[in-house]
């Protein structure tokens, strides 16, 4: 079967040179053209999105058409480097006197590229749902001789404050408990447990940092013993809905003794899984998605009125029956547009009715109205939260009970359980004294509706009875200069007087007559917690 590909050429206009700093949206009304059947019908929606770009750039705009059969499969409308359309909406369409289908839009078409502009992006975003990501990081335990292994939180932070920079939407990992159940379901591509956990939270994209270290060689410097390692990060995004992995790369630093240098590794990687993660979302936008539909209590004649419908429908490029049993039937729908305008499309059916049950990402499940009705079951848990005490947050050992307090929001909760114990909700919220173990802490409340759904809230919080610590070594003896590191967030008094640390608890002084030769370290805690350590400075080295 052969193919011909024909390229139609970008000419510029002369008055369009001017720098996308300064580039602006434009209005314009168009008209396009196609066959009267399904595949023209999106075919002159196309050919009006590209004469939008077209008259709003001043420009003809990059196209390749792929032909077989003289027919048109392939058209690629957008243009990746001139302009963009922001919005679309469709005025009129019908069959003219001809017999050909005219489609009239109304466009927003922007200069430059979406996924270089952040309003582009935005709208990227909210085209594909405004997807929300959850980041996890695990630490691989591999020490050698070490105070820490490198840091979860500060990798996370450094992951997640990378992507809200970039307008991304993000849950907080630190209010879910079955972290480690998402873990393993990512790592080993288990779609339906996945699919359940992340809905639960809210997430539509896990992104999974695998941190460790790898002990390499150990030296002595100024007396004392220094170990070296080598820091690796792996990072992974995985789509919840289906498993999919979208992005999968890793990194391994030079030899090192600061756990700080994995962080600008997962740095560099989370801007190139961000770039990725843009392209899929503008590959997914700007061309066809398959949608799997099932559809419930059908009569075989009610599926058949339902194909027809969406053969009509604009975007829908090709239908595909997978299966037909008991009354239910699975379809794969080619659609030129997003989730959110997919079911739109399903919701603003009249012939036949379609009620929309359940969605996801990639997946629909209807119920046709002249079907067999099927009684709607209330499956959505209560909305529990925890206000007091805020996650994360540290106590010290003298303050080993606290004050537990949260609301909910379904008057249908009476009671709810935290830990083996029961207690009123009053007036839509309840507190309770609990007891904390040495260590972390993970409260969990726990309620009921009537339809049995079970609604949870968590927090975690952080029990201190471990005093911090502090090294320290001579850098320079005659200059009598001390360099060391505490526990970060600890303050650190020398001789009563205080030092200045970074945000990692590095500390570097110069000794003056002030100090003495007999010193006292005092390392204390957020939580009240101290550590001394004294030390005389010799005479001579």
């Amino acid at each position: 079967m052969n193919k011909k590909y024909m390229s139609f050429a970008l000419i510029f206009c002369a008055f369009l040179c001017i720098s996308p700093l300064y580039a602006k949206a434009k209005k314009v009304v168009v008209e396009g053209v196609g066959d009267n059947t399904p595949k023209g019908r999106q075919d002159a929606y196309n050919d009006a999105l590209r004469k939008a770009i077209e008259k709003a750039v001043g420009t003809y705009v990059s196209v390749e058409v792929q032909v077989e059969n003289k027919q048109l499969i392939d058209e690629k409308i957008y243009s990746r480097n001139e302009a963009y359309i922001q919005s679309a909406e469709i005025l009129k369409k019908g069959v003219n006197k001809d017999g050909l289908y005219v489609v009239k839009v109304r466009a927003l078409v922007k200069e430059g590229k979406i996924k270089d502009d952040i309003k582009g992006f935005e709208i990227l975003s909210k085209r594909k749902g405004n997807p929300r990501l959850l980041v996890i990081v695990k630490v691989t335990e591999r020490n050698r001789h070490w105070y820490t292994n490198p840091d979860a939180s500060g990798i996370r932070s450094k992951i997640e404050s990378r992507l809200l920079r970039k307008k991304f939407r993000l849950v907080d990992a630190d209010q879910i408990k079955n972290i480690q159940q998402i873990e393993k379901a990512a790592a080993q591509g288990n779609a339906t447990e996945l699919k359940a956990l992340a809905q639960r939270y809210g997430a539509e994209i896990i992104v999974t940092a695998n941190a460790g270290k790898t002990f390499t060689r150990s030296t002595m410097l100024y007396g004392r013993k220094k170990d070296f390692y080598t820091l690796d990060v792996a990072l992974k995004a995985v789509i919840a809905d289906t498993a999919q992995m979208i992005y999968s790369d890793s990194a391994q630093t030079p030899e090192t003794a600061r756990f700080t240098d994995i962080h600008k590794k997962a740095e560099t990687l989370t801007k190139d899984m961000i770039k990725t993660i843009k392209e899929k979302w503008q590959s997914d936008v700007f061309n066809e998605t398959v949608f799997e539909l099932m559809v419930l209590k059908a009569t075989y004649q009610d599926l058949l009125l339902l194909k027809e419908a969406l053969e009509y429908s604009l975007g829908v490029n090709s239908i595909i029956e997978r299966s037909f049993a008991e009354n239910t039937a699975l379809l794969e729908v080619a659609f030129a547009g997003t989730s959110a305008q997919f079911g739109l499309l399903l919701a603003d059916l009249e012939e036949p009715d379609c009620k929309i049950m359940s969605r996801s990402a990639n997946k629909f499940k209807v119920q046709l109205v002249k079907g067999t009705p099927v009684p709607v079951k209330d499956t959505v848990p209560p909305v529990m939260k925890i206000i007091s005490p805020k996650g994360t947050a540290v106590f010290p050992k003298t303050a080993s009970t606290i004050t537990v307090k949260g609301i909910v929001e379904d008057p249908e909760v009476q009671k709810v359980e935290i830990g083996n114990r029961t207690i009123n909700v009053k007036d839509g919220s309840f507190r309770l004294q609990v007891k904390l173990d040495p260590g972390i802490n993970i409260i969990t409340a726990k309620g009921s509706d009537k339809a049995g759904n079970i609604g949870t809230a968590s927090v975690t919080v952080i029990l201190d009875d471990q005093p911090p610590y502090i090294q320290f070594r001579i850098l320079d003896f005659e200059k009598k200069t001390f360099a060391g590191r505490i526990e970060p967030g600890s303050k650190l008094t020398v001789n009563g007087n205080p030092v200045e640390t970074d945000k990692e608890g590095n500390f570097k002084i110069v000794l003056q007559s002030v100090f003495g030769t007999k010193l006292e370290f005092v390392v204390k805690d957020a939580a009240g917690n101290s550590t001394v350590q004294k030390f005389t400075l010799p005479q001579t080295q």
